[in-house]
Parts: C-alpha cells; sequence; structure tokens
C-alpha cells in the first residue's frame, strides 16, 4: 500500500499470498520488491512447503533515504 502523508490510500498491489517484506531497489531505487509466501497460519509454519518468493513491480515514485 502507497500512503500520502495524512493517510490517504494512493495506491495498492494485490497478491495471492502473504507479504512480510518489501523494499525499494534497482538502480534508480523505483523497484518495489516484495518478499512473499503463503500464509497458512502459524501452526503451519514449519512445514515441507515451499511457497516463498521475491514479486517485483515498478514502483510510481522513487524511494528516499536508506533502511538503517
Amino acid at each position: 500500500m502507497r500512503v500520502r502523508e495524512g493517510g490517504e490510500v494512493l495506491q495498492t498491489i494485490n497478491v495471492d499470498r502473504g507479504c512480510f517484506a518489501c523494499m525499494l531497489g534497482g538502480a534508480d531505487r523505483q523497484t518495489l520488491f516484495i518478499v512473499a509466501a503463503e500464509w497458512r497460519g502459524f501452526e503451519h509454519m514449519i512445514s515441507d512447503a515451499r511457497t516463498g518468493q521475491v514479486l517485483s513491480t515498478d514502483a510510481p515514485a522513487p524511494g528516499a533515504g536508506w533502511p538503517g
């Protein structure tokens, strides 16, 4: 979700699995990377299922600063 200062939602991205981490990156810092996996609940966190993915999409605004 992209949110303007003050709380207005500007954009959302829908995926078919849980998103657990997001980061803007790439040479121009306008690529959104999303770490995602199917979510089956806490009771199934340890399993042999390998559903994790790194998704990416173009972002309409570049990132500012660097993570600490």
